[in-house]
């Protein structure tokens, strides 16, 4: 009886055992598997860090958030009552030139036939296609073409450089005399970020279009105001 009771003993220590080793195995397995799981939440959280993260860059005034014209804010203006306009009031279909930016360089296209009326308007100029504008102090970012009013006249090509001044030519002079150069700096603007077209209505009677170029604090300056 005794031996019988000594037997029963071993198999049960056996059997704890063993549970005991099974339950040890089970028990590495889950750490491994947590362990594994939290590597991947890293991972994870790395990668989300990596595509949301902002390279920071020096962003040129053209791509400063637009600053719309304020008619009480203008410093440099002309007799009379400013009120903003859309540019589909302002008649570009006609205008005959298309200038582009590429790489800080402008390039000038005309786009007339030389026995048209806008063919006249700028003088009867020689076509020219992709003809580099050249005299910049800077990069230009961008070309605003400015007009000024009743009827419609040759633009006078506003350069907004890098810098946030702006340079200018008036197109028909730069067409007819085939100098293809800006005439220089317009005034002594500065943190310029956007142009508008604007209304202007004679205190005698009477208005014009005009066009004006807007800072970064919100004032505006008419561009005929600068170079008449």
């Amino acid at each position: 009886m005794k031996n019988a009771i000594i037997w029963v003993l071993v198999i049960v220590v056996i059997a704890l055992s063993v549970v005991t080793f099974l339950m040890y195995q089970k028990v590495e397995t889950l750490s491994t598997d947590v362990s594994d799981l939290r590597n991947q939440i890293a991972l994870n959280e790395v990668k989300i860090e990596t595509v949301n993260t902002d390279t920071e860059e020096e962003v040129p005034p053209s791509r400063k958030k637009m600053v719309r014209f304020d008619p009480e804010k203008m410093k440099i203006a002309a007799e009379g009552i400013y009120e903003a306009v859309s540019s589909d009031d302002v008649d570009l279909e006609n205008i005959g030139i298309k200038v582009t930016i590429e790489e800080g360089k402008a390039y000038i296209t005309t786009e007339f036939d030389k026995e048209d009326w806008i063919s006249q308007m700028y003088g009867k100029p020689t076509e020219v296609e992709n003809q580099e504008i050249t005299g910049f102090s800077g990069k230009p970012v961008m070309c605003f073409m400015a007009v000024a009013g009743q009827d419609i006249n040759p633009p006078t090509l506003c350069f907004l450089m890098d810098d946030g001044t702006v340079e200018y030519v008036n197109s028909k002079n730069m067409l007819t005399s085939e100098k293809y150069e800006v005439e220089g700096k317009l005034g002594n603007l500065k943190n310029i970020v956007s142009f508008e077209y604007v209304s202007v209505s004679d205190p005698n009677g009477g208005g014009y279009v005009s066009t004006v170029a807007i800072d970064e604090e919100g004032y505006s300056y008419d561009i005929f105001e600068i170079v008449k």
